[in-house]
């Protein structure tokens, strides 16, 4: 079955590790092996130097890898924050007269 995975620091995986490079070189050699995802530009200029696999197969996305758990923990602790500090009550107008004097001095 053809699959893809995200190459990240951590997770097993280490630039210039003689166990992590055996286990990607196992990894991409694999007929199954269709993409690799990389977040950080070092990772993806150390899979094109080192020949792990072709660029085609290497897909690079900006960012980080989030599990889906974490966003559902920040929304929560999100919601807890604007009821705790009255956000809408309090902040906003906060902001906005903030947002009025420094429009005014200028």
């Amino acid at each position: 079955m053809p699959f893809v995975f995200t190459l990240y620091s951590d997770g097993g995986f280490s630039v210039n590790n003689k166990d992590s490079d055996q286990l990607l070189k196992i990894v991409s050699a694999s007929q199954y092996f269709s993409k690799v995802i990389v977040t950080q530009q070092n990772i993806y200029d150390y899979l094109i130097r080192n020949n792990f696999c072709p660029k085609e197969k290497i897909e690079f996305i900006f960012g980080t890898d989030t599990p889906l758990e974490k966003f559902e923990l920040e929304e929560k602790y999100h919601r807890k924050i604007i009821e705790l500090y009255n956000f809408e009550t309090q902040i906003v107008p906060r902001i906005k007269l903030l947002t009025e004097e420094i429009s005014n001095s200028n």
